[in-house]
């Protein structure tokens, strides 16, 4: 019983929620750039494994397969970053926080029907 009042305490659950809000901002802020970094970030390490292929230090097969597993995992991991923070924002109470979440989401649908992204 004394575990669950430390759970429930009205102080934790605010300290929880401002960090993740805070965070969801931030994310929102930066998604354009997290975006950018991933993109190269995939093409670089894609191309790093199949030149060891190509060299000799990997079978095509490994390397094959090495190119699956770690994106399966990478891409799995951003879909659950990407629905946590979604999650994070849903759940704003009105406020400040959210109308500046909700702007920059309207920026980042704009940016993404115009330039067809």
């Amino acid at each position: 019983m004394n575990r669950v009042e430390k759970i429930n305490s009205g102080s934790q659950v605010f300290h929880d929620t401002a960090r993740g809000t805070k965070v969801a901002l931030w994310w929102l802020r930066h998604y354009e750039d997290l975006v950018h970094f991933w993109k190269g970030f995939s093409w670089v390490w894609v191309i790093g494994i199949l030149l060891s292929a190509i060299v000799g230090y990997l079978d095509l097969g490994h390397a094959l397969f090495i190119i699956l597993f770690i994106g399966v995992i990478a891409n799995t991991g951003i879909y659950l970053s990407i629905r946590t923070m979604g999650s994070y924002l849903m759940h704003l109470e009105d406020g400040p926080e959210k109308e500046e979440a909700h702007e920059l989401m309207i920026k980042i649908i704009k940016k993404r029907i115009l330039h067809g992204a």
